[in-house]
């Protein structure tokens, strides 16, 4: 037997006689869900763990910060008890052991006893129990209600490609979520480039604010489930649940960007084959230095221009075959963001929307007719 034991703390508390037979599978499953929601700065202590809660048939592992909070249940065998354990340390432990086996969890004085089977027969850990310094515990969502399909939420959450990531402006790191004639529209924004996504729910929680990086980690997990949606009373947290696991977040505040006089109403400008216009991107900013502008020229064709201006500079031109011109433009913007947009689309045919050099730009599929990313032009020197 192999045995890990450290000094315990000293203000370490657990409630009851916690005792736990778990799948090693779903341990690291609930511990990866509710890590996102803890506190990984150094006050409260508290804050930096999981919160394990044994009943009758289940083992409820949660994480809270002040401003999200999450719980899985998941199936086990044993006594009813409590107690906060170090989750990124317990994390890195059960990754270890071998898939499927069985691990006991149990309470001894100021430390939680982790056994589970391993090649050379048993191994015992013992991790020393925090402090709860912080009693949190999930809000009381009794406000407005509404369910959707995991797909739906995932549609929802292909906007979260345009959040900001500026904590010092906290309203663009947020996913504008509001009803549309369509059902509920999802809206997010980086100053640079607006991405909406539509999908057909039943909508009636009204406008919401809800924190973009929450939103996409909900959509990657529950995209196989049934999803309900709840606020509080006070619309100051934001929950979504699934088949035993709960995520709460706090709603941003502050007035989103009125964008839809951003959004061109006239026929598209030019059509190109994704894929074609993609790759004559990517090969005009290998030519120009880190982070310069590539330029689209629209007129008896579409051509790619890359590099400076400059008589002794590096440049490019790629003709875009098959391209279908409108109405004559010529426009820059940065490689990256036009990529990701053009990434974000399907294969196939893809219309650029522009009425002005300066005037941002818009890409829609048919084969996809409730996305749409938005991208402002950049300033080329004359």
């Amino acid at each position: 037997m192999t045995a890990v034991r450290e000094a315990p703390p000293a203000a370490a508390v657990s409630l009851g006689d916690l005792q736990a037979t778990v799948s090693r599978d779903d341990l690291l499953q609930a511990l990866n869900w509710v890590s996102y929601a803890i506190n990984r700065r150094p006050h409260p202590a508290g804050m930096a763990g999981a919160r394990f809660t044994a009943q009758a048939g289940g083992l409820t592992v949660a994480g809270f910060d002040y401003d999200c909070r999450a719980t899985q249940t998941i199936l086990a065998l044993g006594s009813s008890g409590t107690a906060l354990v170090p989750c990124d340390r317990l994390k890195l432990l059960v990754r270890t052991l071998a898939k499927g086996v069985e691990v006991k969890l149990r309470v001894d004085d100021a430390f939680l006893t982790v056994v589970a089977a391993s090649p050379a027969g048993l191994s015992s850990f013992h991790l020393p129990l925090l402090p709860p310094d912080l009693p949190v515990d999930l809000a009381v969502l009794d406000g407005d209600r509404t369910s959707l399909s995991g797909a739906a939420l995932f549609r929802l959450a292909r906007a979260t490609l345009a959040a900001g990531k500026d904590g010092t402006l906290p309203v663009l790191t947020g996913a504008l979520l509001h009803p549309a004639d369509q059902g509920v529209t999802a809206v997010c924004t980086d100053r640079y480039r607006l991405v909406r996504a539509t999908a057909p729910i039943d909508w009636s929680l009204g406008h919401v604010l809800v924190p973009a990086a929450s939103l996409r980690r909900a959509a990657a997990a529950f995209a196989q489930q049934p999803v309900d949606l709840a606020l509080s009373a006070d619309r100051e947290w934001f929950g979504l649940s699934a088949q035993g696991r709960h995520l709460q977040v706090r709603l941003l505040t502050g007035e989103f960007l009125k964008y839809q006089s951003l959004i061109p109403e006239a026929a598209p400008s030019f059509t190109a084959d994704r894929d074609g216009l993609a790759a004559a991107v990517l090969q005009a900013a290998a030519v120009g230095m880190r982070l310069a502008p590539v330029r689209l020229e629209a007129a008896d064709g579409l051509t790619v221009h890359g590099g400076s201006s400059g008589p002794d500079s590096a440049r490019a031109a790629i003709q875009v075959a098959g391209a279908t011109v409108n109405a004559p433009v010529t426009m820059a913007f940065n490689s990256n963001y036009l990529l990701e947009g053009l990434h974000a689309l399907p294969a196939g045919s893809v219309q650029v929307n522009a009425t002005g050099p300066l005037r941002p730009i818009v890409l829609t599929s048919d084969e996809l007719p409730d996305f749409l990313y938005l991208l402002m032009p950049v300033r080329m020197p004359s």
